[in-house]
């Protein structure tokens, strides 16, 4: 008897432990700070607060809460970041007292930062609920992180500012569209067209931002942009959008859409360095058609053959042939650190693509596109 019980026991383990790890890339986990679903257990958070603290949305009703404490007349910024393609999270803010909804980012899809910025009216304890609205199966949900950051916002960054202004238009009919939503991922900013589809919107001049357009009916499109400062005045950038509509199957670029060459580059601050010396590696960008809609990836080349993409200051990931990550970082400096043991001594190259928006597998093809390499010796 007991060997039967024995022999019954191990195979329901056996077939358990099969099913899971069969199943293991659909399965969504709780993270290690459920349960979180309502205020009551909310998760306390701290203003910039730099220890990265992954949360995911386990389920299409997941709700996780989070408790904060902020003072009168301060200017705060609430991120989602690093979210999961299989998501699109939406960020609630709510009074501690009456529970009144204060304010609400929903701009992005399924993979997209949400953010705002708030002021509050009064100090004390506010409460932040972040959940998913993707329509999808529960089974389909695999990368289902994000990660919340609550930073004191003081606006320096844009302080200095150029002015991106342009047209948003049907690419099928060329009629404006009104009320196109603009978002500027580096400094937090929002702009809508008017009637004849046109738009200002301020930035920093941080070297590389991301900006999104967005109307209704309309497939949405998100362009890097090189900015940079070069008076002491503000200054004007075009940027002109073609939209098409969601049925639209998006046509083959022209060449005359894409081959844009204007030596954007990368620049170390030395051509030479030894242990111990300082490196630092920033883009050396130029301003670009008000037409052209480009993504950047940049890499760089050890010596002893091995390849890493940079997505973020100083953050290096091996190289994969099947994906190429774009820059995701604001500002200008791509490395800035100092030269110790983990970089073998000789010849490093550094690589920045910029690619046309809508080009699918640029790694095969690079010639609609500009790719530029410059190098740096460690001795």
């Amino acid at each position: 008897m007991c060997s039967n019980l024995f022999i019954l026991m191990f195979w329901s383990v056996a077939i358990l432990l099969a099913w899971v790890l069969n199943h293991q890339s659909v399965l969504a986990f709780q993270d290690r700070y459920e349960p979180d679903d309502n205020v009551e257990q909310a998760t306390v958070i701290f203003v910039d607060d730099e220890i990265p603290r992954q949360h995911t949305l386990h389920s299409p009703k997941d709700e996780d809460w989070f408790k904060f404490y902020s003072w009168k007349d301060m200017i705060y910024q609430i991120k989602a970041h690093f979210v999961g393609t299989d998501i699109d999270p939406v960020i609630e803010l709510y009074e501690s007292d009456s529970m009144n909804l204060l304010e609400r980012a929903d701009i992005g899809l399924e993979g997209d930062e949400e953010f705002f910025s708030w002021r509050p009216q009064s100090s004390g304890f506010y409460y932040v609920k972040v959940s998913d609205i993707a329509e999808q199966s529960g089974e389909c949900r695999k990368n289902i992180q994000y990660e919340l950051a609550l930073r004191v916002y003081t606006a320096s960054s844009c302080l200095v500012y150029e002015v991106v202004q342009g047209f948003v238009t049907d690419a099928i009919s060329g009629k404006p569209i009104p009320n196109a939503l603009i978002s500027n991922h580096c400094c937090q900013k929002v702009a809508h067209t008017n009637e004849r589809g046109y738009y200002t919107l301020k930035s920093s001049n941080f070297g590389l931002c991301s900006l999104t357009f967005k109307a209704e009916g309309y497939q949405f499109l998100t362009c890097q942009m090189p900015f940079f400062r070069s008076s002491p005045a503000q200054s004007l950038i075009s940027k002109n959008i073609q939209l098409f509509p969601d049925e639209q199957n998006l046509p083959t670029l022209l060449p005359s859409q894409f081959v844009f060459r204007n030596g954007d580059t990368l620049r170390a601050s030395q051509e030479v360095y030894r242990y111990g010396d300082h490196l630092k590696v920033e883009f050396d960008l130029h301003e670009l058609p008000s037409y052209i809609c480009a993504f950047y990836s940049v890499g760089m080349a050890y010596p002893d053959g091995r390849f890493f993409m940079i997505t973020r200051l100083n953050e290096f990931q091996a190289f994969n042939p099947s994906f190429l990550p774009h820059w995701q970082g604001t500002g200008k400096v791509v490395i800035d650190k100092q030269i110790a043991d983990d970089m073998p001594r000789g010849d490093y190259q550094l690589y920045l693509l910029r690619m046309p928006q809508r080009i699918e597998n640029p790694l095969s093809n690079l010639d609609q596109g500009e790719l530029n390499v410059k190098a740096f010796r460690i001795e």
